[in-house]
């Protein structure tokens, strides 16, 4: 006798991901399961929560940050150079298309080209060992399984909404404080930076707090039952891939400080642990 298919409802997805996610998977796996879209939809909302709620903040720290840096930038401004410049200059680093806008597209489309990554990462693995899954169930998978940065968007939006601050330290990286570098103390010293090893480390801390952990368990939970994989062995494909894609994800910081330490060395003194 055919197995008899089962369907799920738009919330009941949402409450069956929360209480029971191995069914979730299951209607996913066999085909029966709609609404991702919208899923995806909550999650890129919650995406930008954060930025949004944040943006006054951000750009008053901004605006003062600019006119801290004033006194000293005027006493080394070219002739005919006139405040009234510097506070034009001062207005366009606040303004929302660099405070709001840009910061709100640059995750929109970083949380989608990582749906895309992670899916096609995991077809990759599963083809590799043997396996069939179409690659839009492992794409479904992947959106439902980022549920939990979409709750991490409303748990930040409503602090920061209600404390008025913002989150400085993401996640772990309270664990490795670093010394805020005063450019505006004075242009004619050595600014003292971190050193690399530390913001990579910082980096790497920001991002893990409870909420990674349920995605990537949530993630080797639908692998599991998509791929007919043990749970042990999709737990270590997806902590194997989640160590590469951070790895990836530190380049450019690497890159950064190399080109600081080889074209402005002399400006730079670094801090060692």
């Amino acid at each position: 006798m055919e197995r008899s298919r089962t369907s799920l409802s738009l919330l009941g997805s949402f409450w069956a991901l929360l209480v029971r996610p191995r069914q979730l998977f299951a209607t996913i796996a066999e085909g029966t399961h709609r609404g991702w879209w919208l899923a995806a939809l909550v999650i890129l909302v919650a995406t930008v929560l954060p930025p949004l709620v944040s943006w006054p903040m951000v750009a008053r720290e901004a605006r003062e940050a600019f006119l801290k840096m004033q006194e000293e930038m005027m006493r080394n401004a070219p002739p005919g150079a006139a405040p009234s410049d510097l506070d034009q200059a001062a207005q366009f680093v606040a303004s929302p298309l660099f405070t709001l806008v840009i910061p709100s597209i640059t995750m929109v489309v970083g949380q989608v080209l990582s749906w895309l990554i992670w899916a096609a990462a995991l077809y990759l693995v599963v083809l590799v060992l043997g396996a069939r899954v179409a690659f839009g169930q492992l794409f479904q998978a992947t959106v439902w399984a980022t549920l939990p940065v979409a709750l991490r968007g409303f748990v930040q939006s409503l602090y920061i909404g209600l404390s008025g601050q913002l989150i400085r330290n993401p996640g772990l990286s309270g664990l490795v404080p670093l010394p805020q570098p005063d450019f505006a103390a004075n242009m004619s010293t050595p600014v003292i930076m971190p050193d690399v090893r530390l913001l990579l480390l910082r980096q790497v801390l920001q991002g893990i707090d409870i909420f990674l952990i349920w995605r990537l368990a949530l993630l080797a939970l639908g692998l599991s039952v998509l791929a007919r994989f043990s749970l042990r062995r999709s737990g270590i494909v997806v902590i194997a891939l989640w160590i590469v894609f951070t790895g990836i994800s530190l380049l450019p910081t690497l890159i950064s400080q190399w080109f600081l330490q080889t074209t402005m060395g002399a400006g730079f003194s670094a801090t060692s642990p």
